[in-house]
């Protein structure tokens, strides 16, 4: 490291200049009442958050670390350990969404929600549609999108008392 604290340095270096826009809280969540739809909104706003924040630190990594396609090296190695770490807690992320979507699926039929999915344009819609599919075990689109959402909610993230075989599989590959 060069002294400088990484997670400042990069803070910096992205541009915060817009407007702070904000809605009161109240408006949200109604504190009197459990509501399923403020529920969902909220789990939907932290799932958003936790992805973005992921994708942050995927692209951090990959400027961070110059020599990653230079063969085999100490640097080499930690690149590929992060990344590959990065991608599983991205993959964990969206199979616990998955879950999520399943357990909450009825809220998809309220009038709130349809609201929302209605202003979408058609290609939101259609991946939105993909995704609730895909997590509800429906037939759905084959995309490349769709394959890899179905591989992530399959077994692809954190599954070590089955994953043996894949990482051997990914470790031969690579190096052998």
């Amino acid at each position: 490291m060069d002294g400088r604290d990484d997670w400042t340095f990069y803070m910096k270096e992205i541009n915060f200049a817009k407007e702070l826009k904000k809605i009161n809280p109240a408006r949200l969540v109604n504190q009197e009442t459990n509501d399923e739809i403020e529920n969902f909104f909220l789990v939907l706003g932290t799932f958003y958050n936790d992805i973005k924040s992921l994708t942050f630190h995927l692209l951090q990594t990959d400027n961070k670390f110059k020599e990653r396609n230079t063969g085999i090296s100490p640097e080499v190695g930690e690149y590929g350990g992060i990344k590959n770490h990065l991608n599983r807690l991205t993959a964990a992320h969206i199979h616990e969404f998955f879950k999520f979507l399943s357990k909450n699926k009825h809220v998809l039929k309220y009038e709130e929600f349809k609201l929302v999915h209605k202003e979408l344009n058609q290609d939101l819609k259609s991946r939105w549609d993909d995704i609730v599919d895909i997590a509800t075990e429906k037939a759905g689109s084959k995309s490349d999108f769709s394959k890899v959402l179905i591989l992530i909610r399959n077994n692809l993230a954190f599954h070590y008392f089955q994953g043996g075989e894949v990482l051997r599989q990914g470790f031969i590959d690579y190096f052998l």
